[in-house]
């Protein structure tokens, strides 16, 4: 890959005060209109001990980043177990350079060999659609519901483009699906 980056992987319970502040930082150049990520990393959903920041660094540069949030889903087959893609971002200095396509990727592998991840599921809009689907992720048709505590469960927004990856043999089920819990 062209710079010499390299793809790490680090589980959110080893997270240090410095590369939270670089992920932020990484956030706030890529997504310069989302005010969420002036202080914090994430939007919806506070990450998990066991979720993974899949992360592309030039020597001490962080170039991009995905985050893999775990969690299982409510669906009319029963549950399954995701990996769901968020803050897939690159730094504008390193758009077109695979750095945010090897972060994907390492996730993707992570799924593959993950005995507990069925599937890999993300949100995004039009514009990003073609990056995703290059990759190998898929349309769904069913309907979403996020669950805010204190909250009936709510589609989520119908503007937003659902996709899959399939992480393993199960068939993605039909109908609609719980996220038991806010969208990531």
């Amino acid at each position: 890959m062209a710079g010499g980056i390299e793809v790490r992987c680090v589980e959110e319970r080893d997270f240090t005060d410095l590369l939270d502040r670089q992920v932020i930082a990484l956030q706030r150049v890529a997504f310069p209109q989302e005010e969420h990520f002036k202080m914090k990393r994430w939007v919806h959903t506070l990450p998990l001990p066991h979720d993974r920041w899949f992360q592309a660094w030039a020597g001490h540069e962080l170039a991009a980043s995905v985050w893999l949030h775990h969690r299982t889903i409510h669906t009319p087959a029963g549950p399954c177990r995701v990996g769901g893609i968020a803050n897939v971002c690159s730094d504008p200095a390193w758009r077109g350079e695979g750095a945010a396509r090897a972060c994907m990727r390492a996730a993707m592998d992570y799924m593959d060999a993950s005995p507990d991840i069925d599937f890999g599921l993300l949100f995004c809009g039009a514009g990003v659609r073609r990056f995703y689907e290059a990759l190998g992720w898929r349309d769904t048709t069913n309907r979403y519901l996020a669950r805010i505590p204190g909250h009936d469960a709510a589609p989520i927004h119908e503007n937003a483009i659902v996709l899959r990856y399939d992480a393993g043999p199960t068939p993605w089920p039909d109908g609609d699906i719980d996220l038991n819990g806010p969208e990531w």
